[in-house]
């Protein structure tokens, strides 16, 4: 067991030395896990400027792995995925994560994220099926919606390599259907087909 970061781990497998690398395999059960750990293991820029008097020497060992994750839940700013299942794979300067499991607000956000001097990238496939509209909208926009209605989502969303803010760049499209429900004027909701649109 380890704790890093405020996150409480559970750690098997194995690490060894080869010719200047450090290869490993590890399954690790976390309670928690956050965009701060995530940073914490994203390699610098190669082009960042650092002052020569602040300047280490390079590491004499070369992570190279892969690191299959389960956590209660993960966090990325106000929101929280729960659970999470995904295999992380560190090679060089380049962290490649394959998500095979991860629940947000009652929606499935499978798919990849890679992190990379060249910045962040990802491809995800949010899907529901017979979802509350109700709980969805609460939950992502922590605003309550008088609606009594369920629905199903499908698409696909991505994310060319970027180092400036994410949303700016995501494109894709997803389709949403609901039948025999009720729903009610309300702001939020508005903004969920504003963004289906």
């Amino acid at each position: 067991k380890i704790s890093l970061l405020n996150s409480l781990m559970v750690v098997d497998g194995f690490l060894k030395r080869n010719d200047g690398s450090l290869l490993f395999d590890l399954n690790v059960k976390a309670d928690r896990f956050d965009e701060t750990l995530i940073r914490a293991l994203q390699p610098a820029a190669k082009d960042r400027a650092v002052p020569e008097a602040r300047q280490e020497p390079p590491a004499t060992l070369i992570p190279r792995g892969s690191i299959h994750l389960n956590a209660t839940d993960f966090t990325y700013n106000r929101f929280t995925w729960s659970p999470l299942e995904a295999e992380i794979k560190i090679k060089d300067d380049q962290i490649n994560i394959r998500v095979d499991e991860a629940k947000l607000c009652g929606i499935s956000t499978t798919g990849t994220l890679g992190f990379s001097p060249q910045g962040t990238s990802l491809r995800i496939t949010p899907a529901a099926t017979d979802a509350s509209i109700q709980e969805t909208a609460r939950c992502l926009w922590n605003r309550p919606v008088k609606a009594q209605a369920q629905y199903d989502l499908s698409g696909e969303i991505s994310l060319p390599p970027t180092r400036e803010n994410p949303v700016q760049f995501l494109s894709g499209q997803m389709e949403m259907s609901s039948e025999n429900g009720k729903i009610e004027y309300a702001s939020t909701l508005m903004k969920i087909f504003s963004v289906l649109n």
